[in-house]
């Protein structure tokens, strides 16, 4: 985390070790936030949706997940992960399967 070897760690360095946390670390915490605040992941896309298109520009969906606490840099990560077609924009369909990644396990026993 000390990148610099100074002894301390700065705020910028604390924040880069942040923001460098695997993929899968970051959909988890999304998710979790996403759900507590909404219930289903379809209600937290809806509410992201503000222009009603069905999908999700980068644009909107950082400044929605930031109202949950995800910073500027963790959302851009998040959106590529998500973005699997690489349109640009993220739908409700890619949106479930990123974060059906990082669901835990749930046996029918």
């Amino acid at each position: 985390m000390d990148t610099d070897g100074s002894g301390d760690v700065s705020l910028s360095e604390f924040s880069r070790c942040l923001t460098d946390l695997d993929d899968t670390v970051i959909l988890a915490d999304l998710r979790a936030r996403l759900l507590a605040k909404t219930g289903t992941v379809e209600s937290a896309f809806q509410l992201m949706d503000k222009d009603r298109s069905n999908s999700l520009t980068a644009t909107e969906f950082s400044a929605a997940i930031a109202k949950v606490g995800v910073s500027i840099e963790e959302a851009q990560v998040v959106f590529q992960k998500i973005d699997a077609d690489r349109s640009g924009t993220v739908t409700l369909q890619e949106l479930r399967n990123g974060l059906r990644l990082v669901a835990p396990m749930v046996s029918a026993e």
